[in-house]
């Protein structure tokens, strides 16, 4: 985080740090209960950046990545991942462009590991990869009337899920779902101008606010605790327009496309909700309560905007559709399936 950014939010705004970002501004309980119901910002400094960038930038991704990126412009955005040679995700995030490089922003937990490892696979091409944590300042805005409030900030909006718009030295970007969501990056000074015309009429929030709403809106974040524990397909990644069949060669293709079209997939990511009183940690857990056998494993969790968590859990279907499921042993707290906004039934993988 930048360190202005820190002061600005921390003395001015009353931002309550953890070693990463806001965990909220004095009223944690009542911030969540705002979270989904109307206009908040919010520090997103929990999430780090990779900028990639030279001739061969685009081709050195493209070899990598499970999406396509060709896709991506100054004008688009895109979800993203790096699998294994066996197919599982190490790590996801989101593309975007700013002026002729490319940002990865993913998990700051993931930022050390991805940055070794696409190092590892550069060799001699023409491209340099740098942590790029600190050289912006990163906020997210959403809520039923946000677009209103995000004209006070821009001329021009992004219209559709994972549109970009370069104004005034910020890049915005839209977000998929609802309600809807914006991220705007930009230098220290026009953020916090950005912040102080959003903050009249939105709420300032914890950070993490984020989160739930990516797991409302079933965008699986895949930090540390689960690296390589999917592929793809399991974390719903071919149902948020975050992997191509069509792209060519990359480390795992060939198991993802195998699980893709031979065979019936077994798993798949669900939102669930517990009532429990404590979160469930990404990696934790799921049991059928009555074989008592491991069901699944949860992805992230965050608390709910009404009593207990919410949480997005990679689990074989079969065991979700029976029901009967607890959290962290086989007498754990109960856990409820919800509904995604995006088609939930199995499709050929």
């Amino acid at each position: 985080m930048k360190d202005n950014w820190k002061e600005y939010l921390e003395h001015d705004a009353g931002a309550i740090f953890n070693d990463i970002a806001v965990e909220h501004f004095g009223n944690p309980e009542r911030e969540s209960r705002v979270s989904t119901a109307g206009n908040t910002i919010m520090d997103l400094s929990q999430f780090g950046l990779i900028v990639i960038h030279g001739e061969e930038a685009a081709t050195f991704m493209q070899n990598l990545f499970c999406n396509d990126i060709r896709e991506v412009d100054s004008n688009t955005s895109q979800l993203s991942a790096i699998c294994s040679a066996k197919g599982r995700v190490i790590a996801n995030f989101r593309i975007f462009m700013r002026g002729d490089s490319y940002y990865l922003q993913l998990p700051m937990d993931q930022v050390e590991g991805v940055l070794k490892r696409l190092q590892m696979y550069k060799m001699m091409s023409n491209v340099d990869i740098l942590d790029a944590s600190d050289s912006f300042v990163r906020i997210g805005c959403c809520g039923p009337t946000i677009e209103q409030e995000l004209a006070t900030v821009s001329a021009q909006l992004p219209t559709q899920a994972n549109d970009v718009v370069q104004q005034q030295k910020i890049t915005l970007i839209r977000l998929p779902g609802t309600p809807s969501r914006f991220e705007l990056i930009g230098e220290f000074e026009e953020i916090k101008k950005a912040w102080q015309r959003l903050n009249v009429q939105a709420a300032p929030v914890g950070s993490y606010q984020w989160q739930l709403h990516d797991i409302l809106n079933g965008l699986p974040n895949i930090g540390q605790a689960v690296s390589e524990a999917f592929v793809p397909q399991m974390v719903n990644m071919h149902k948020i327009g975050a992997l191509s069949f069509t792209k060519g060669c990359y480390p795992g293709q060939e198991i993802v496309a195998r699980s893709q079209y031979l065979g019936k997939l077994k798993r798949q990511m669900y939102l669930a909700h517990t009532d429990s009183d404590t979160p469930a940690r990404p990696g934790d857990e799921i049991f059928n309560s009555q074989s008592g056998e491991v069901a699944g494993k949860v992805v992230d969790c965050q608390l709910s905007a009404g009593q207990g968590y919410d949480l997005l859990a990679v689990l074989r279907i079969a065991d979700a559709e029976i029901g009967g499921l607890v959290l962290g042993s086989s007498d754990g707290v109960s856990i409820k399936i919800g509904k995604l906004p995006y088609q939930e039934s199995d499709e050929s993988a």
